[in-house]
């Protein structure tokens, strides 16, 4: 006899923990996906973890396992939000290069408005940002949001002065800020 049989035929099957770097890495993106689904319904005061928990299949102390705070959640998934719109517009401004010499304040003009119209949730986590995702974190989240933020505009910032002949060296980072 199974433990099926036992319990009956509406034997709850819970979920293994996440062992390997792999399953880690599916689980995180799970509770990020969560949230992401719940803030694009509403606004981010009204999400708490237990809907999030509840919505990636999880136990709510499970998602504490990844983010110590909703707020490093939230600050997670504004650093995927800008991660996806640096790629794109870094994507953007390889192809100008390879297309033509240099582009034009029209091009960049173009790039922005069409990317950022394109990502309202990348907006709404921007404009609280420093507000709130910033407040209740420790300084290692902190320290390595900032640090990818400092990276993806001085990358980007790089690609800027080489479409934009008129720039001189660092004043791509400064037309980024």
């Amino acid at each position: 006899m199974t433990l099926g049989q036992l319990v009956g035929d509406s034997m709850v099957v819970k979920k293994r923990r996440a062992i390997n770097d792999e399953q880690k890495e599916e689980r995180r993106q799970a509770i990020l996906d969560a949230a992401l689904q719940l803030f694009q319904k509403t606004s981010y005061e009204a999400v708490n973890i237990a809907e999030v928990a509840k919505k990636a299949g999880i136990a709510k102390g499970t998602v504490y396992l990844y983010f110590k705070t909703k707020e490093a959640l939230f600050l997670a998934l504004l650093t995927q939000e800008f991660e996806a719109w640096f790629d794109e517009a870094d994507g953007f401004l390889r192809e100008i290069q390879t297309n033509q010499e240099s582009c034009t304040i029209n091009d960049l003009v173009l790039l922005v408005g069409r990317s950022l119209e394109n990502r309202p949730t990348l907006m709404r986590l921007t404009t609280i940002s420093h507000s709130i995702l910033e407040q209740n974190i420790d300084f290692s989240t902190a320290l390595s949001f900032k640090q990818m933020l400092l990276a993806r505009i001085l990358q980007t910032g790089a690609l800027l002065e080489a479409c934009l002949s008129f720039l001189q060296p660092g004043q791509g980072v400064y037309v980024m800020m």
